[in-house]
């Protein structure tokens, strides 16, 4: 009964912008924040997103964001692959998701007492291709809890700028994205005439610091585009963490040697997916 309720409520969420498209479009893009722990600290700095980004797009209701991601059980919020994100968009109706992570906390100073850090890292993701556009975190930190969420506060225009410039281009990045989509590059390696591409040597990516300091762990996926000379022509990040660790597997995969595909006797291009699972360190 709990996933067919479920159900029901995805497929209202899928509706609702097609039967008030002229409300939703009244401000150009639409943007939908969602923040998954939906703490109070969270909701601050939604609301003061909010205000800001009204000028230039229309903001979906937060609350409206949340129940759809509530809808879709499997869903790693902070840990999005490409298809995830597109089901999720769609129900929502949004031209962009914006994945919102805030927090207030403690944070041990060697030259002077315990000064308190209040961040907000977003996630901005392109609904209708599932790409994610865009990561940053955004930090500041004070001797005092209400210091730092003032200061925080006050950076918004900041951060609503970095919004603005990353979803300005999204229809070009979007648009290469649907192309590079479309390209046929066999990704099929189960027939036993075609041999896998495999790297000469294999390097790991590097868990970062940031993400060290801040306890994220997940899983990276990166598509690979091999030409039949094993030199690497594209590369895409399918699924995300973020805090630097799609940059770390990107320089990894591209500092490798790779040996191309074969079909028999023949070195052909590929298509393939790489994962990486990083764990707290």
């Amino acid at each position: 009964m709990k996933v067919f309720r479920k159900s029901i409520v995805a497929a209202l969420l899928v509706l609702t912008p097609l039967l008030f498209p002229q409300t939703l479009h009244a401000q150009g893009s639409i943007i939908a924040p969602i923040a998954p722990r939906n703490t109070s600290f969270d909701k601050l700095v939604i609301t003061t997103l909010q205000s800001d980004l009204d000028s230039s797009f229309s903001v979906i209701d937060p609350s409206r964001s949340l129940s759809a991601l509530n809808a879709f059980e499997s869903v790693e919020p902070f840990n999005l692959n490409v298809e995830d994100a597109r089901n999720l968009g769609e129900a929502v109706g949004t031209d962009v998701l914006m994945v919102v992570e805030a927090s207030l906390q403690p944070r041990t100073r060697i030259s002077s007492p315990t000064a308190y850090e209040a961040f907000v890292s977003i996630h901005l993701i392109g609904a209708r291709s599932g790409m994610l556009l865009g990561w940053r975190l955004f930090t500041v930190d004070e001797d005092s809890e209400a210091e730092a969420a003032r200061k925080l506060m006050s950076s918004i225009p900041s951060v609503t700028a970095w919004i603005r410039s990353v979803t300005g281009g999204m229809k070009a990045t979007e648009a290469s994205f649907t192309e590079h989509r479309q390209r046929k590059l066999l990704e099929d390696f189960s027939v036993n005439t075609v041999k896998a591409p495999a790297p000469y040597r294999r390097l790991s990516p590097t868990y970062t610091e940031q993400a060290r300091l801040y306890g994220k762990e997940g899983t990276v996926e990166i598509q690979v585009d091999l030409d039949k000379d094993g030199e690497i022509k594209d590369t895409r990040i399918m699924k995300w963490v973020g805090f630097g660790l799609e940059e770390s597997v990107t320089e990894a995969i591209r500092r490798m040697n790779w040996r191309p595909a074969y079909s028999g006797s023949s070195a052909i291009p590929s298509r393939f997916i790489v994962r990486y699972n990083f764990k707290r360190q």
